[in-house]
């Protein structure tokens, strides 16, 4: 039946609820491992604990049984005790009640007495409590459900109403919020069922999370900052901000362990047409540090929603919810202005969301809010997403908000989502953290200290004094930023954290918006670019504070502000990341092996074939492959130590094959090819989106090509040097050459067409013997010619190819000058960016690439044969 919502009024022994303040539920709760529950998110069973702590109880309207006594449920209840129920979700508008049990020892006996309690007439719904790591998950009569686009609403509905289901609200075009109105089948078996029913794409319990809430306990008191070169901003604390400007001002700091923010301000401090959403709980929108930079604010933590995400619905929040407030004066605080503090991007705008509160010492949220606020983030123009919280529970709704900012954001472009990697110092990153893994743009953070350490307590320890927290590692990690003994705003007053208007701030949660910040820096001076090419600028010029390269404590290093907007490359990151700089294999047989941490989805991967809607891949390498012999080729990854996915694609990207081993560490494709074509080879680990599984903390993929098909001469393998390229072996060298061959003294040309080099400048033909003229030139070099008498495989070295030919002609000369001169001091992604003016492929049109031209200009490369 449809039943009616009204205030909550229940008595027992003619006593009303007494609603105390107790410790966080969360700590309260054992789980008993013999009561096995699940729901899906994102097509994966996530297994549940049941809580012996509490059952979540909703009674009927007052009136009639609805009013009774609870002794009249009968003795089978007296291990409920209302006296001290809590109601943490009252603002949610959610009016249920938390009960604590006692002597109920398992959770097969508590899930019993919820479901009992649920079929009596005066409840209106009772549920067991579940646990999924630290949080609490309470189960209400509602859940998500998403269709096929398209479905019609009259399908919809009679799905519903066969199910006694009716419907809450439109999410999306294809979403929707729907309630149980039967007693007899709960929320989560509901959902399940619309998850594995057919008519349906997915199916998940709207929880009521209750989660520890991201806060790191600061150090109560810090030394004053000893003197040291003054700050260019004149706000009163800029000399505390050891983040942006280290200058040793703190007993073992260590000077220049910080994002170079005041060099990075002398380039660019950022634009007002560059937003920062910061998704917490919620920001003082009227603290004067912060209130010239709101724009489009959200409160979709309390229903209904509204327009002001300040905390204070009760004294308890406004006492402790500053988190957000802490997090958005780190992103974009206002700068030079005569007070407080700076932010990391001082004319960034910021979009305040408040997504959870505090409840009875936990953060309290639900699916579909934080959803929301991601749609909202997404479809009122932010930029980029701050996020200094995590969930543990994964979730369809929430992973499909994310990829919808991270793919259609920014107008296609993509948002940025920065995201806290947890502060628990494990070898994990916990969701939504771990969508790095396998989500374009979006970037998972790490804590440094101020002496350019991982954040980790003691034992090992650090500089910074604070033993009880460090950061979590894993292959989702992209960079660190400054993490610990952070100065912002607080909320004014005797609220928030301290009674001072300014505090310090701890934690991944700090070091989440530094990043989003620099993100906005970049965007402010490349407003083009995608949120790929922010990524990979932000890991491209983080400096190494762990180890050199990628490791899985601190990503790519700590994000370095001013090297991010001067491009000043500190490593090479993966080559073979993207399938621009896949790595050129033309010789069979065939080994590749090389690990793969700190390879990231790029958002022009495609879906692969092999996959369902609920599957995915992570660390996605890209392989060219140029078979020198019409032959079928046999592909696969045997001896890698992951799980791998693998797929091969034409010049056109078109799907030739794919493979999901399904389990082990060998997937194989069989593939007919043509010599002398290009494809290309898809390498990622497999995964599902709820929990990235197929990269470990050190894997190693080994891709081995071969063939069984016999070749049809001898091989021919030449290698060239391409003028002002890095030595070999690197990612640089190879690149596509025109390549023609003719017999000698004349005849029809047995090849003539685009080969690849690989990373040695090495490129391979198989062809009859005989003696050739062989003719090789690149794209913007001038060409070379050799002969060669071939009667056996061969190798030849056809020497340098002399860079400078903008325009494809063979000559250097006025016109390529021209084209030089238009993009000269750009980079990639400048509208002016010319990449043939480019000669040494590096990103930038500048003296080096005058220089090549210069020394190869008025000569004219090798007539072709």
């Amino acid at each position: 039946m449809n039943r009616p919502r009204s205030t909550l009024r229940w008595r027992l022994l003619l006593c009303v609820f007494v609603l105390i303040v107790i410790a966080p539920v969360s700590a309260q709760q054992t789980t008993s491992p013999a009561a096995a529950e699940f729901y899906y998110a994102n097509g994966e069973q996530i297994p549940l604990g049941i809580s012996t702590a509490f059952i979540s109880v909703r009674l009927e309207t007052a009136g009639g049984d609805a009013g009774a006594n609870m002794d009249l449920l009968g003795s089978p209840f007296q291990a409920l005790d209302p006296v001290a129920a809590i109601q943490p979700a009252l603002l949610s508008g959610y009016d249920f009640h938390l009960v604590p049990l006692h002597g109920v020892t398992g959770g097969d006996q508590a899930a019993a007495l919820a479901r009992s309690l649920a079929l009596n007439p005066a409840v209106e719904w009772s549920n067991p409590v579940f646990t999924y790591g630290p949080a609490t998950l309470i189960l209400t009569d509602e859940f998500i459900a998403g269709f096929p686009t398209g479905t019609p609403f009259a399908t919809i509905d009679a799905y519903n109403a066969a199910n006694g289901v009716e419907r809450v609200r439109d999410l999306s075009s294809d979403a929707y919020l729907l309630r149980v109105t039967s007693a007899e089948v709960s929320a989560l078996e509901m959902a399940n069922r619309y998850q594995t029913g057919g008519v349906a794409r997915y199916g998940e319990p709207n929880f009521v999370v209750m989660a520890p809430r991201p806060d790191v306990a600061p150090v109560p008191t810090v030394e004053a900052p000893q003197a040291g070169p003054l700050f260019t901003p004149n706000d009163t604390y800029a000399s505390f901000q050891w983040h942006i400007n280290n200058t040793g001002q703190f007993t073992n700091a260590t000077s220049d362990a910080d994002i170079d923010g005041c060099e990075a301000w002398d380039i660019t401090q950022g634009s007002a047409d560059v937003i920062i959403a910061v998704l917490d709980d919620g920001m003082q929108i009227n603290h004067p540090d912060l209130n010239d930079k709101v724009v489009s604010p959200r409160d979709v933590a309390v229903s209904p929603y509204d327009d002001d995400p300040t905390p204070g619905d009760t004294a308890e929040q406004l006492d402790v919810d500053a988190h957000g407030t802490h997090a958005a004066g780190v992103a974009a605080a206002e700068t030079n202005n005569g007070i407080g503090v700076m932010g990391a991007c001082p004319n960034c705008k910021l979009m305040p969301i408040r997504i959870a509160y505090t409840s009875f010492g936990s953060w309290l949220f639900t699916f579909v809010n934080i959803a929301a606020g991601v749609d909202w983030a997404r479809t009122h123009g932010a930029h980029v997403l701050s996020n200094s919280w995590w969930v543990s529970p994964p979730s369809t709704t929430l992973t499909n908000a994310f990829s919808n900012a991270v793919y259609n954001g920014r107008g296609g472009l993509g948002s940025v989502v920065v995201i806290a990697a947890l502060n628990t110092y494990q070898a994990s990153v916990t969701y939504p953290g771990k969508l790095a893994a396998i989500l374009p743009g979006m970037v998972t953070v790490g804590p440094s200290t101020w002496c350019d350490t991982i954040k980790a307590p003691n034992p090992p320890g650090d500089c910074s004094g604070e033993t009880w927290w460090g950061n979590n590692w894993g292959t989702e990690v992209v960079v660190t930023a400054p993490g610990h003994s952070i100065y912002s705003p607080d909320l004014t007053g005797t609220d928030g954290y301290t009674s001072a208007d300014y505090s310090y701030f701890n934690g991944t949660s700090a070091a989440t918006p530094i990043v989003a910040g620099v993100a906005g820096l970049l965007l402010s001076q490349n407003p083009g670019w995608t949120n790929d090419q922010v990524r990979d600028r932000i890991a491209m010029t983080a400096d190494a504070i762990y180890t050199a390269g990628y490791d899985i404590a601190s990503g790519w290093g700590r994000v370095n502000a001013q090297k991010a907007l001067s491009a000043t490359i500190t490593n090479t990151g993966r080559q073979d990341d993207h399938i621009a700089d896949a790595q050129t294999i033309n010789e069979v047989p065939a080994q590749i092996s090389e690990a793969v941490a700190g390879a990231f989805r790029d958002r022009t991967d495609p879906t692969l074939t092999c996959l369902s809607s609920s599957q995915s891949y992570s660390s996605s390498l890209w392989f060219k492959f140029v078979p020198p012999y019409t032959m079928s080729a046999t592909i696969t990854t045997t001896g890698s130590t992951y799980n791998t996915v693998l797929a091969i694609y034409d010049s056109a990207m078109t799907s030739l094959a794919c493979n999901n081993d399904t389990g082990g560490t060998q997937s194989q494709v069989v593939v007919n090819l043509n010599g002398g074509a290009a494809y290309y080879v898809l390498v990622g680990g497999y995964s599902t989106v709820s929990s990235p599984t197929g990269v470990a903390d050190a894997v190693n993929l080994v891709l081995n090509i071969t063939t069984a098909t016999a070749a049809p001469g001898p091989l021919l393998t030449g290698t060239v040097t391409f003028q002002g390229r890095p030595p070999a072996p690197d990612a640089d060298l190879s690149l596509p050459l025109h390549v023609l061959v003719k017999p000698t003294g004349g005849g029809v040309a047995v090849f003539d067409g685009s080969v690849s080099t690989n990373n040695f400048g090495a490129f391979a033909l198989n062809l009859p013997a005989n003696t050739y003229d062989v003719w090789v030139k690149g794209e913007r070099t001038l060409a070379r010619l050799v002969t060669v008498d071939l009667s056996t495989n061969m190798s030849i070295d056809v020497g340098t190819l002399q860079e400078g030919d903008a325009n494809g002609d063979n000559i250097v000369n006025i016109q390529d000058f021209s084209l030089l001169a238009s993009a000269f001091g750009t980079q990639e992604g400048d509208a002016a960016y010319d990449v043939r003016a480019d000669f040494n492929a590096d990103g930038l049109v500048n003296i080096g690439d005058f220089s090549l031209l210069a020394a190869s200009f008025a000569q004219v490369g090798a007539p072709a044969p």
